[in-house]
């Protein structure tokens, strides 16, 4: 979820890492917009799945934080798994990443997260009235086998 926010966020404002400016637009939360980068990234994490599973190998595990604070190693690693030959002319050592979250990605993942339960419990049918909930009981027949009976 958190990379979903920040891959929206970058979609508005035009900063995709540290180093780039971002425009002078303000990001404004829009749940659908979060919902689809949240399935891309889902897709893409399957897509990786399936490639390492086709091959028989076993996928990287590693965090985000991870990968900020051992990049160059990462990068190196996973190369290395995937046959990957880097070019002699490449330094992963010079790579670096810049976490870019701050505390609006953290209030956007609660509302989403709350929003998205609040559409689950809807969803379900949790969300009526004690009334309605009486109302729909009573609807349905406390024994379903005398129903059969009465019908022959």
């Amino acid at each position: 979820l958190a990379q979903a926010i920040s891959r929206y966020i970058g979609t508005q404002t035009g900063s995709w890492a540290s180093h780039q400016k971002a425009r002078d637009n303000e990001p404004r939360y829009n749940r659908e917009a979060i919902q689809k980068q949240l399935d891309y990234m889902l897709s893409m994490e399957e897509a990786w799945r399936n490639y390492f599973a086709t091959r028989a190998m076993r996928p990287p595990q590693f965090t985000y934080e991870q990968l900020v604070s051992k990049l160059p190693i990462i990068v190196e690693h996973v190369a290395k798994m995937c046959g990957i030959i880097l070019k002699s002319n490449a330094n992963p050592k010079e790579l670096s990443l810049k976490k870019q979250g701050s505390s609006r990605n953290i209030e956007w993942a609660k509302r989403f997260a709350k929003e998205t339960r609040q559409m689950a419990i809807k969803h379900a049918g949790l969300d009526m009235k004690a009334s309605d909930l009486r109302k729909a009981a009573q609807t349905v027949s406390p024994n379903p086998s005398a129903d059969k009976v009465k019908q022959n």
